[in-house]
């Protein structure tokens, strides 16, 4: 039977501390490998964040610690989606 818990964002905090470490590792590792030209234009543009784990406390902090500044967007939750409807054929 399903039930309902309390949990701190403490708590939170450390179960996605690994899964946001090996984002962040990531980023990193595409951004290292990117051509000199893109890179400039996200160190002076920064990078748009999209989705719901953007939006997590923190976390656009944690990813532009090292580099490029960046954005979470003025609708996260709806980037992500709205940059695949041009793949779908739909308009």
């Amino acid at each position: 039977m399903p039930k309902t818990i309390a949990i701190s964002s403490e708590e939170v905090r450390q179960a996605l501390s690994e899964p946001l470490k090996l984002i962040v590792d990531v980023v990193k590792a595409t951004l290292e490998e990117t051509p000199a030209e893109l890179s400039a234009d996200l160190v002076d543009r920064g990078i748009v964040l999209a989705g719901g784990g953007c939006l997590l406390r923190g976390v656009p902090e944690l990813i532009s610690k090292d580099g490029a500044p960046r954005d979470p967007g003025r609708r996260p939750l709806d980037l992500r989606r709205d940059g695949l409807r041009p793949l779908s054929g739909r308009a």
